[in-house]
């Protein structure tokens, strides 16, 4: 996002009170779960991965406002850590995802051809 659309949000978020901000974000969430699915179900539709532009919009603009209010309430750097901790486990899934894929091609040779290893 850019700092002016930040300055925007930071306004928004300076109006609305926590809980109003939730039931928000619960609401765009739903939304943005449609969006996904009606993707899965129609792929390739461009009016569609509009759809979807417009309720990621939502979604990131409700999710900021979020982390706004936690950083404001000391939560900040739980939530830091907290991204940390699931962006490696994610590396780590992945690198385990590409080392299960070389050993499963491996052994796949190993099957078609056994004379060669």
């Amino acid at each position: 996002m850019t700092t002016e659309q930040m300055h925007v949000i930071a306004k928004i978020t300076d109006a609305r009170t926590f809980e109003r901000q939730l039931e928000q974000t619960v609401e765009e969430a739903a939304e943005f779960i449609q969006a996904v699915q009606k993707i899965k179900r129609y792929p390739g539709n461009s009016l569609q991965m509009n759809h979807l532009v417009e309720e990621t919009g939502d979604l990131l603009i409700t999710l900021e406002q979020i982390q706004i209010y936690l950083v404001r309430d000391g939560y900040g750097d739980a939530l830091n850590s907290m991204i940390d901790y699931k962006l490696n486990r994610e590396l780590g899934r992945m690198e385990q995802e590409r080392k299960d894929n070389e050993s499963k091609a491996y052994h796949n040779r190993r099957k078609r051809n056994p004379s060669k290893g």
